[in-house]
């Protein structure tokens, strides 16, 4: 895992098989000093607009207009109430999967408060993007506002040649980061892992993982049939030599908690070239992949001091199941990354800080509180 590189790749979850992220239908239960009506009309939107801290994002003097005719788009966009919670110091991910081709290679974003006059034009992180899928960070500089402050927003995905997709209507809370009224239990008790930053760059996200290109060898038989070369006594320099991508991500990764302790599921996603001519094609060059999904499943106990916002985990267990090498069973542990040695921090009731050292290298990991999955 640890030699294979950065890769990008359409595997994760979203809101009505279009859009993901943060979504909970009633957020003033989970922060009661969040105020009742969230929207804040004291604040000039423009103002608001320069405090955010995002990567590759320039300003357009105007207001959005966004085309009406994309029905289907806007259907299952318009069926979703969306918020989404920053905390300062705290990068959140936004990510969005497009439904088919009509919307791929956006390069994209554009961004306004609802009442302004100006919008940002934000660029799609390079590294973990592609034609199908745009991901973008954004960060929020409070100095001097009466926190938590609340107010509607439209995020605009674009194409390659700059047309406007559609809008996603969302709230926009800024957190107050002194606040420390959190109970993780009650009434959405449900986390999700956001990304991993290790030496300073993110190395994993949902949908984001590592790679290496790899190749396997093949031949094609005089009738243009598939055969593997060593059974045939084909020479070496008639071998097809096909290359691809091999991979490992994390799907996801879940904390749910409750007065009787922690459960946590992780899904692993791993991606082989397939060498069997009789599946991978060597005289068309199509190139066929194993891939295996693995569920892992752990569970402990956990303490909480809602004062400091400190959590820490003990008795930590994963599932445990028995494979058969050689006449004989072994047993196969499931995996986990939390740890019971590592920091852990709930930050403004949304969000919860893992930080150790691994290998010699400082690494964070980010989860967000995303209310109920079944509701997603």
């Amino acid at each position: 895992m640890k030699n294979l590189k950065s890769f990008s790749i359409i595997l994760f979850l979203f809101i009505g098989g279009i859009v993901w992220f943060t979504s909970c239908s009633d957020e003033t239960t989970m922060d009661p000093d969040l105020p009742d009506d969230p929207i804040n009309e004291k604040v000039d939107p423009d103002q608001l607009l320069d405090r955010f801290v995002i990567k590759n994002a320039s300003k357009i003097d105007g207001t959005l207009q966004v085309p009406e005719n994309i029905t289907g788009f806007n259907a299952k966009l318009k069926s979703v109430r969306d918020s989404l919670f920053i905390h300062q110091g705290i990068n959140f991910r936004f990510q969005v999967k497009f439904p088919d081709k009509t919307f791929s290679n956006s390069s994209g974003f554009y961004f306004q408060i609802n009442g302004g006059k100006k919008y940002l034009d934000i660029k799609t992180e390079d590294r973990e993007s592609n034609d199908s899928i745009g991901v973008f960070y954004m960060d929020f500089d409070p100095e001097g506002l009466d926190l938590p402050i609340s107010f509607k927003a439209k995020i605009v995905p674009y194409s390659i040649s700059g047309a406007k997709l559609n809008s996603l209507e969302t709230i926009v809370t800024i957190l107050d980061p002194d606040n420390k009224n959190c109970n993780l239990v009650h009434p959405k008790n449900t986390w999700r892992w956001m990304y991993t930053i290790r030496a300073g760059m993110v190395e994993l996200a949902p949908g984001f993982g590592e790679r290496v290109t790899t190749h396997v060898t093949g031949c094609c038989s005089a009738n243009g049939e598939s055969i593997n070369c060593l059974d045939h006594f084909i020479p070496e320099s008639d071998w097809i030599r096909l290359e691809g991508i091999s991979a490992y991500l994390i799907n996801h990764e879940i904390l749910e908690f409750s007065a009787s302790g922690i459960t946590g599921t992780l899904q692993e996603y791993v991606q082989n070239l397939n060498p069997k001519p009789e599946v991978t094609n060597f005289c068309s060059g199509k190139l066929e992949y194993i891939i295996r999904i693995r569920d892992n499943e752990f569970w402990g106990d956990y303490t909480f001091d809602a004062s400091s916002g400190l959590l820490q985990f003990k008795n930590l267990e994963s599932k445990v199941t028995f494979v058969e090498l050689f006449g004989q069973n072994y047993p196969q542990y499931d995996k986990m990354f939390i740890d019971a040695a590592a920091k852990y921090e709930v930050i403004g009731c949304h969000f919860l800080k893992e930080t150790s050292n691994i290998e010699g290298f400082a690494t964070i990991r980010i989860f967000e509180r995303v209310g109920d999955l079944g509701n997603e």
